[in-house]
């Protein structure tokens, strides 16, 4: 249970440029929020609610985010 030095996974050394360091990034907040979603469904439907519309506005950032570079 002790990460301190961990070594990086293979998905994490291919990472080539910044796009892949962002798509990474958002997937693991939309996952973080999908894990609170899941473990407040056991203490408050209402926080579970929010961190479930928590996460589809990540999503939503993330579409809004490519299509704005997109247009750079």
């Amino acid at each position: 249970l002790n990460d301190v030095q961990k070594s990086s996974i293979k998905s994490e050394l291919n990472r080539n440029s910044l796009e892949d360091i962002i798509i990474a990034n958002f997937s693991r907040t939309q996952e973080s929020a999908r894990v609170l979603e899941e473990v407040f469904k056991l203490q408050s439907i209402e926080l579970s609610e929010l961190f479930k519309t928590i996460r589809y506005e990540l999503y939503s950032v993330e579409k809004e985010y490519f299509i704005a570079i997109k247009m750079i």
